[in-house]
């Protein structure tokens, strides 16, 4: 792809420390995971089917970007980082695009891509024209053909076009930017008052009939929600656990089974210099070896038409020509630089920036960790096998507790259960399955009923009865009175609190001194010595008397809530402090250009979803996790010792 030849954005990967992950999917394979679907497609856009081949290929080549700056860094690390799902969206997006373009009959000329790779500076020589044998050499380093680069490059332009099209429908209105700044930058300076919830005072008991109001008015305050019954038998694989023996002929067969892709071959990061002749080349070795640091000296070198070329993290197999790989893989450690190698695209220096070991794996090594997976394995086939017959046992009639008792199984039965779990006591019973699908099918069983088979995250299936269903009802008075006389004093203090400062702020407005209105409720005016901004948030000021203050005018008191605590705040807008807009037209314009490009961004990435919606997008999940679990062995590997 052409962004393979753009520069690279500066990043930093941070490292992290990866355990070593189970060994189950390459003991098993994938035989039988992609039967009945098309063999090489990850997703489908429409009628466009999007290739393992094509999200394995984008997916390492960028990984290899990376390792050019980040050495060691492999793809098991770019999956945790979620760049495979990245990789796998651009490709659906590009997909959509693809179709679109097609539909609308846009087309892009041979002519227009020769000149788009004429014009990058990686393929020309020293003397500024485009070379073809570096083109395809290049290629080549980067894992492309030349019909695959131009292919691709020829969907890149088409897609830009329509790209172009709607993207420059996207420029924010004039001014918009100076008015958002205005907004944004405004500062107002205030005078405050805190009125504590102690102003209201006492408040006398209700009546009896006050109470009964309350209760009726406010029946959610008051309601039970709907409670259930359940009983259900669960099936785990660790129930089997114990009957399951692995032989170690079992083993050392699993481990046979896996050898190849146990073991890593040595990887090498190769930076190759390239130069316009042997003697050339030769005068660049002489002076590297009388001690001229090699980096440096290429810096100079390529000013003068020598090419530097980082071919990444490969194994020897991956690097394309032979004498380049015969060189490199003989260089004896980090820093070495090789003699001359005639290489492909011309005399060259090698030197090796970095080296990862290869391991081999014995059997002693992974013994431990085969013989669970095994058992594992074996204990889920035991598992499937036992609830089936128990599944044929109940659907022959038997109930629950009779199948049950004929399969050796447990029936559980819990109390009466909310739908988050809990009982009247507000207590979750212990043997209540964590996995949320548990109460949904739960609550989603008609009374006296039994469910389908569940299979619940932790692996384990289960088959669940509603015994008895409590509808949600509203709790008697007389049940609750204490609890509505505690809710009313609470929602009377309230309401005597806001008409209190409600007088103040009235009071003030009308010319009352605000300083005599906080001595009236034994409180203090103080000003604020910080401004107040809109998004201005602490112990004393609450977002409402942020938003409150804003919309006052100077001179005009307002209040809300505070910060912190049930007490209000009344605040007197001293004065309204806006920013000084010509002082600030830098800042303005990069907004107005922000904006704008916000703008587009939000258009495009609307009209790309439009897209993939009309096409319909189907993501064939069991695929990417194959191709993940084909990774995580890297994971592993980079933490196991040579």
């Amino acid at each position: 792809m052409l962004h393979q030849f753009r520069a690279l954005a500066e990043s930093k990967i941070m490292a992290i420390p990866l355990a070593l992950v189970a060994l189950s999917f390459v003991l098993w394979g994938t035989q039988g995971i992609f039967q009945g679907r098309a063999p090489n497609a990850i997703a489908k856009v429409g009628d466009r089917e999007v290739s393992i081949d094509a999200f394995d290929r984008e997916l390492t080549q960028a990984v290899r970007r990376i390792q050019r700056q980040a050495p060691g860094f492999t793809t098991a690390q770019a999956i945790q980082f979620g760049f495979d799902r990245q990789v796998l969206g651009n490709l659906i997006n590009n997909a959509a695009l693809n179709e679109e373009a097609e539909e609308l009959g846009i087309a892009t000329s041979d002519a227009q891509v020769l000149e788009v790779i004429q014009q990058l500076p990686q393929f020309r020589n020293a003397a500024g024209a485009f070379d073809r044998r570096l083109y395809e050499q290049l290629l080549r380093s980067e894992g492309l053909t030349p019909e695959r680069l131009e292919a691709d490059l020829r969907q890149d332009l088409r897609r830009n076009q329509l790209l172009w099209a709607v993207g420059g429908l996207g420029t924010a209105p004039t001014g918009l930017a100076g008015i958002l700044y205005a907004y944004d930058n405004e500062e107002r300076r205030v005078t405050l008052v805190e009125v504590p919830p102690s102003v209201v005072g006492p408040i006398d008991a209700p009546d009896e009939a006050t109470l009964r109001s309350f209760h009726q008015a406010r029946p959610q305050a008051f309601s039970v929600p709907e409670r259930r019954a359940v009983s259900f038998v669960r099936v785990r694989i660790e129930d089997y656990l114990d009957e399951i023996e692995i032989t170690d002929e079992a083993i050392a067969a699993a481990f046979d089974r896996a050898r190849d892709q146990l073991n890593t071959p040595e990887r090498r990061q190769i930076v190759q210099l390239v130069f316009e002749s042997r003697e050339a080349a030769e005068a660049a070795a002489a002076e590297i070896a009388g001690g001229a640091e090699f980096e440096t000296f290429a810096e100079t070198a390529t000013a003068g038409g020598a090419r530097r070329i980082d071919l990444g993290l490969v194994t020897r197999s991956g690097v394309i020509d032979p004498a380049v790989a015969e060189a490199g893989f003989a260089l004896p450690a980090e820093g070495a630089v090789s003699a001359v190698v005639e290489a492909d695209i011309g005399p060259s220096l090698l030197r090796l920036a970095a080296l990862q070991p290869g391991t081999t794996v014995s059997l002693e090594d992974v013994r431990e960790e085969i013989r669970p997976q095994l058992a594992s394995s074996d204990a889920a086939r035991l598992q499937v096998t036992e609830f089936e017959a128990f599944e044929d046992r109940r659907l022959e009639g038997m109930t629950l507790e009779e199948a049950a008792a004929a399969s050796g199984f447990e029936v559980v039965s819990l109390p009466m259960i909310a739908m988050d779990g809990e009982t009247a006591e507000g207590a979750r019973p212990e043997a209540l399955p964590e996995d949320p699908e548990f109460l949904l099918t739960a609550f989603d069983t008609f009374e006296g009923e039994t469910s389908d088979p569940l299979y619940l995250g932790d692996e384990s299936a289960v088959v669940l009865r509603v015994d008895t269903v409590e509808p949600a009802h509203v709790r008697p008075f007389e049940e609750v009175r204490s609890e509505v006389e505690a809710e009313w004093l609470a929602a009377e203090r309230g309401n005597r609190l806001r008409e209190r400062v409600l007088a103040l702020s009235r009071a003030a407005d009308e010319g009352e001194d605000l300083e005599s209105l906080a001595r009236s409720i034994e409180s203090t005016a103080r000003s604020r010595r910080e401004p107040v901004r809109r998004d201005t948030a602490d112990v004393t000021i609450s977002p409402s008397l942020t938003q409150a203050i804003f919309a006052g005018r100077k001179g005009e008191t307002v209040f809300g809530p505070a910060g912190e605590g049930e007490g209000f705040v009344l605040a007197r807008i001293d004065e309204i402090v806006r920013p000084d807009l010509a002082a600030a037209s830098a800042a303005i314009e990069a907004d107005a250009r922000r904006l704008s490009q916000t703008v587009r961004n939000e258009l495009l990435q609307g009209y790309v979803t439009a897209l993939r919606s009309q096409a319909g997008v189907r993501v064939y999940e069991e695929r990417i996790e194959a191709i993940r679990a084909r990774y995580a062995g890297e994971a592993g590997e980079a933490g196991a010792e040579p």
